[in-house]
């Protein structure tokens, strides 16, 4: 059995009030019952989240099986949403805890 998580449909997400944005969270437990959360598993597991947009550059680039080139070359290629792992913001900032 793959340790792959299945892909799951997901809708995009709209709150209905702006301000929702930042009070607003999620988190799967099973999640953490099944894989470490890892920068190399960090966007398989926001797939799972109803933040994530299924039409984003990222699924594009998946989807089309683009990935046999460069994925950060294939995205460039691209207009649209794109989801990134920010490791550099926690190296400068002093304020942002470890599991940040």
């Amino acid at each position: 059995r793959s340790m792959e998580p299945e892909p799951r449909e997901t809708q995009e997400y709209k709150l209905a009030d702006p301000e929702e944005e930042f009070t607003t969270s999620w988190s799967d437990p099973n999640w953490y019952q099944l894989y470490q959360l890892h920068h190399n598993h960090i966007y398989d597991y926001f797939q799972c989240s109803p933040f994530y947009n299924n039409r984003c550059s990222n699924a594009v680039v998946i989807s089309n099986q683009m990935s046999h080139v460069n994925f950060d070359q294939a995205l460039k290629q691209l207009q649209g949403t794109e989801y990134k792992t920010d490791f550099e913001t926690k190296k400068h900032d002093p304020n942002l805890s470890e599991y940040t």
